[in-house]
């Protein structure tokens, strides 16, 4: 029977990656020419900053509603033996947990996927609480299913996913590829509930050519794309990544451009509500190059450094020449759950919450 295989972006990434932010040159004399900094010899790299949505919801699972208004299963969700559930564990291979690491195994499956589910109380869609995990020699379909969350499948896609040891916001054991320097890694899924209501996390190990995300393809390139980031809940978050890979304005790594947005990725975690609207508000600013909105733990802005995106600046932060042809894009990757944002910000659905009115 074929499968059927479901895609990262059907599952919980709101990836918009066309809202393009475009500024018209003001000078007339610069629309008709790109100056190249002396430093690249290749064309153009287009500026992509990725929005990440680091709200409490990219804690829950994956694959199944964590939080449901009734104990239905129709709600809830379960295991489909005729879908690939994606994720750190390779859905065709079978695991055995060996001293607390899952790892791959010659046995044959025997496998039981335990279903908890708690009445909270709480009302509406939040009245009952679940959560899978698994026993047994299991295949990676069923560990994928029951043990991945959202921020979980975020890191797989983008960075490769999360090696064990990762302990601050520029930890390069935050890198798998700096971590991870034989033929396998071991991975370190977000923690969820377990048996008796331990939090715990899975740990597996994979053959190296597994770390293959997004960031890994593209460091692959010749021209390949400058990247920041900027993360967010309630509010926007303290630390974040410059585009041309400065992690809160301190220098780049000449020898791994992406290295800082990895560990970056793989370090922060979920936590708080969902404020879309300041944060694209902030990557707008960003762009422009002009605080229209002043929320707090913003870009510091300056235009003509290597915190203006459009000019290129070498890997010390120097050097830096205007680049006014460059593309600009903003990839937000969230769960879409939004619930606080923006002027203000307050709580609610709409960007345009009390904009207008801070504007005028």
């Amino acid at each position: 029977m074929k499968k059927n295989k479901l895609h990262i972006r059907n599952i919980f990434l709101l990836v918009l990656v066309s809202i393009v932010i475009l500024f018209k040159i003001s000078e007339s004399s610069m629309l008709n020419y790109c100056s190249v900094p002396p430093f690249l010899t290749t064309a153009v790299s287009p500026n992509i900053l990725f929005v990440i949505d680091k709200s409490g919801s990219m804690s829950w699972a994956a694959y199944y509603r964590t939080w449901s208004s009734t104990n239905n299963i129709s709600e809830i969700g379960t295991y489909n033996p005729d879908t690939i559930y994606e994720g750190y564990f390779i859905p065709d291979r079978i695991y055995k947990n060996v001293s607390g690491i899952w790892k791959e195994t010659s046995d044959s499956e025997n496998c039981t996927i335990h279903r908890n589910t708690i009445y909270t109380g709480y009302g509406g869609d939040y009245n009952y609480y679940t959560y899978y995990w698994v026993e047994g020699t299991c295949s990676g379909n069923k560990l994928n299913f029951a043990r991945m969350t959202r921020i979980d499948l975020l890191r797989w896609a983008v960075t490769g996913g999360r090696p064990t040891g990762c302990g601050s916001f520029t930890d390069k054991d935050c890198d798998p590829d700096l971590k991870c320097i034989g033929n396998t890694c071991v991975l370190e899924t977000h923690p969820m509930y377990k048996s008796n209501w331990n939090w715990t996390e899975e740990y597996v190990e994979v053959p190296k050519w597994r770390i293959n995300g997004i960031l890994q393809i593209f460091e692959k390139e010749e021209n390949r794309p400058r990247f920041g980031a900027l993360f967010y809940s309630s509010g926007i978050y303290s630390d974040k990544i410059y585009i041309g890979d400065y992690p809160n304005g301190n220098d780049a790594d000449p020898d791994h451009p992406y290295t800082y947005l990895k560990r970056a990725i793989n370090y922060v975690d979920p936590g708080g509500g969902t404020g879309t609207a300041p944060a694209m508000w902030e990557a707008y600013d960003y762009f422009k190059q002009s605080n229209d909105h002043y929320y707090s733990n913003g870009f510091s802005l300056r235009e003509g450094t290597y915190k203006d995106p459009n000019y290129f600046c070498d890997y010390r932060r120097q050097n830096c020449k205007p680049v006014p042809c460059a593309k600009n894009f903003v990839i937000l990757a969230s769960d879409g759950q939004w619930n606080y944002g923006g002027g203000g910000p307050n709580w609610t659905c709409s960007i345009q919450t009390g904009i207008r009115k801070l504007l005028s």
